[in-house]
């Protein structure tokens, strides 16, 4: 399996499969979309994460602050 990014910025997957008597056979696929689908799926869940972060923080002081 071999990506490539093309200069213009689409993605290219280009299986190959050797052939019995000999060479292969390449097949071209543009997996941009799925691509760009991917990286804004692990932006998401990334951006997810820090926010959970962030209120698990704020929970620990709030009851900090409740138990003084």
């Amino acid at each position: 399996m071999y990506e490539r990014i093309r200069p213009d910025g689409r993605v290219d997957r280009n299986p190959h499969n050797p052939v019995p008597g000999g060479g292969f056979v390449l097949i071209y696929s543009d997996v941009t979309e799925r691509k760009r689908n991917e990286a804004e799926i692990r932006a998401a869940r990334d951006a997810a994460e820090e926010a959970s972060r962030t209120i698990e923080a704020a929970y620990r002081e709030l009851k900090t602050a409740q138990a003084n």
